[in-house]
C-alpha cells in the first residue's frame, strides 16, 4: 500500500472535514455500456463511468434503468431527507458499491516504539500480560479487515460493500467516485497526530480493481 502522511498544523484554515464537495444527489454509471435511467418524468443517458445530478422528490419516485434494451432496475422508492441531507448515489447499475477506509498517519499503539516501552516496563514485565496486549493489538488491527473479490482478484482492507440492490446509498464518504486519496491531509485535530485519521472514499467495481492494483 502506498505510504500516507499526516501533518498537523494547529491554527490551519482549511481542514479536512470542513471541506466541502456539495450534498447533491447523483446517479453514476459504472457498466461498460450507456445506461439510461429514468427517475419519474425525467430521463438521463449517461456513457460509462459518467455522473449526473439527478432530481427526485421526497417519498415515492419511480426509478426505472436499461442498457443495450435490458432493464436492469425497475421500481418505486422511497427517499426521504435524512437519505440524502449530506448528499447521496442513486445506483441503479445492478452492480455494488464500494467504500473504503484508509488511515492517515499511525496510531501510536501501533507504533514499534510503544511496543518496546510496554516490554520494558515493569509493571508488564509478565509473560501473560504481553501476551494479551499483543494479541489485543492484532484483533484491533484485523476488527475492520474485509476481503472483497472482484473477477476473481481478492482485495483486502477497510471495506464496505454496499449491496447491489440498495437503490439509494447515503453519503457517508469525504471522496467521491472521480477523486483520488490523497498522499497527504491537513488536519487542525491534534489528537490526530496520536491515532491517525481514518478517511472514506467511494469506488465502483472497476475502479476499486483499479485501486487495488496501483498499491502492488
Amino acid at each position: 500500500m502506498k505510504s500516507l502522511k499526516l501533518f498537523i498544523y494547529i491554527l490551519v484554515l482549511c481542514c479536512l472535514a470542513a471541506c466541502s464537495f456539495g450534498t447533491e444527489t447523483k446517479v453514476h454509471n459504472q457498466l461498460d455500456t450507456t445506461l439510461i435511467i429514468e427517475i419519474n418524468e425525467e430521463t438521463y443517458t449517461l456513457k460509462p463511468n459518467k455522473s449526473v445530478e439527478v432530481s427526485y422528490t421526497y417519498g415515492e419516485n419511480r426509478i426505472k434503468s436499461t442498457s443495450n434494451n435490458q432493464v436492469i432496475v425497475d421500481t418505486v422508492v422511497t427517499i426521504t431527507r435524512e437519505m440524502t441531507e449530506d448528499g447521496a448515489l442513486i445506483n441503479a447499475t445492478g452492480k455494488p458499491y464500494y467504500i473504503m477506509t484508509e488511515k492517515y498517519g499511525g496510531s501510536i499503539l501501533d507504533n514499534p516504539i510503544y511496543d518496546r516501552m510496554i516490554a520494558a516496563d515493569s509493571s508488564t514485565q509478565n509473560d501473560k500480560f504481553f501476551a494479551d496486549y499483543k494479541e489485543k493489538k492484532r484483533e484491533r488491527m484485523m476488527e475492520n479487515m474485509k476481503i472483497v473479490v472482484i473477477d476473481s482478484i481478492p482485495i483486502i482492507g477497510n471495506i464496505e460493500t454496499i449491496p447491489a440492490n440498495q437503490i439509494v446509498i447515503s453519503r457517508d464518504w469525504y471522496y467521491g467516485l472521480n477523486a483520488n486519496f490523497e498522499e497527504t491531509i491537513e488536519s487542525n485535530d491534534a489528537s490526530d497526530s496520536f491515532f491517525g485519521k481514518s478517511v472514506k472514499k467511494i469506488f465502483s467495481e472497476k475502479k476499486l480493481l483499479e485501486y487495488w492494483y496501483q498499491q502492488e
